[in-house]
């Protein structure tokens, strides 16, 4: 065997022991991992409280504005029947 594939073999091998380092980093980097899925879980969570909210909003706006568009339909007839008689008086006291 020479010198060169010694070297290589050396350097392929695999171990048993994991380093203290490695453990350390691991359990750091799932720490890491579950606090940013529990962050993400609460901003979903907001956001989708804050869409209900809009969307309850919008609801009431809606409703809302079909009661303003049917008064103000009331109040157009209201005014064109007043024109109109405005306009019969008018014929009659010969204006």
């Amino acid at each position: 065997m020479t010198s060169l594939e010694k070297k290589s073999s050396a350097a392929w091998r695999l171990e048993k022991r994991v380093p203290l380092g490695v453990m350390v980093t691991l359990f750091l980097q799932t720490l890491t991992i579950v606090w940013w899925a529990s962050a993400e879980v609460k901003r979903q969570d907001f956001q989708d409280s804050q869409l209900l909210l809009q969307n309850n909003q919008i609801a009431t706006f809606d409703d809302t504005m079909m009661d303003v568009q049917q008064r103000l339909a009331r109040v157009e007839e209201r005014v064109s029947a007043s024109h109109q008689l405005l306009l019969r008086l008018d014929e009659k006291l010969g204006r």
